[in-house]
């Protein structure tokens, strides 16, 4: 089961991290361009992916992680 679950976390992770990437090199060729409209585009697609990447961390946590706590921290159980 935990095989399973760990399988489906790296899945998600691979698909967000996909993402980020396209919309990271998208956003420099934007750059490189001096194309005053579509770094900003970028940038939000970019974050977009990133929040994605956070979802996914919510429904698929790694054993022993908690939720951040208040300072954004994620901290690791001393029984995980």
């Amino acid at each position: 089961m935990q095989r399973q679950h760990l399988k489906a976390k790296a899945e998600q992770i691979e698909v967000a991290a996909k993402g980020i990437t396209e919309a990271a090199v998208s956003a420099m060729i934007a750059l490189e361009e001096e194309d005053s409209c579509r770094p900003a585009a970028l940038w939000c697609d970019l974050w977009g992916e990133t929040q994605n990447l956070h979802e996914s961390e919510r429904a698929f946590p790694l054993p022993g992680y908690h939720e951040p706590d208040e300072s954004g921290q994620a901290f690791r159980s001393r029984t995980g």
